[in-house]
């Protein structure tokens, strides 16, 4: 008897699971897996869809000139954190473990939050300055500036002629992607 109520609510949830998607701690292993092979770095990128500072880096990075430098040495995984803060204005749900990780790697930071991770998961640069700012959203010529130098911290094969082609967009968006 009990097991006839069990198979079925085991069934929900198991189907629940699945249509939430993978968690973040499987984005990033499989990330880490594609990087080794590709010999990239992870790039994750914390975020939400309600954050007009994650949408302006979301749209700066999906520009064909940006997007080719970034997928030539990192291997991005997005992850939704803080949506439930936000239910009214929210477009999707959190990722899956993602605010644990967002804790662990430079949260309870402002978002965007960038991490870089080396192919075993260690952090090698994410994007909270010494003083404490996160500049994952540059707008100011020196935090441009910081946002080219973790480029080149993260990756450190990155050719003089990408980290120019990064620079330069930065410094001709007509409205600073942090305002």
């Amino acid at each position: 008897m009990i097991r006839r109520k069990l198979v079925p609510l085991f069934c929900l949830w198991t189907a629940v699971a699945l249509a939430a998607g993978p968690t973040a701690r499987e984005l990033v292993k499989s990330a880490q897996a594609k990087a080794a092979s590709e010999d990239k770095v992870v790039l994750l990128n914390f975020g939400a869809s309600w954050c007009p500072y994650c949408q302006r880096l979301d749209a700066w990075l999906e520009r064909p000139e940006i997007k080719r430098v970034f997928i030539r040495y990192f291997v991005p995984v997005q992850l939704s954190v803080r949506e439930t803060e936000h239910k009214a204005t929210s477009k999707r749900p959190d990722t899956r473990g993602a605010d644990s990780l967002f804790d662990r790697y430079g949260g309870p930071a402002s978002i965007p939050l960038l991490v870089f991770l080396d192919k075993q998961g260690k952090v090698i640069v994410n994007s909270i300055r010494t003083d404490k700012t996160n500049i994952a959203s540059p707008g100011r010529p020196e935090e441009a500036s910081f946002f080219v130098q973790m480029l080149k911290k993260a990756a450190p094969r990155i050719s003089d002629e990408d980290l120019k082609v990064v620079e330069t967009s930065l410094k001709a968006i007509d409205k600073p992607l942090l305002d």
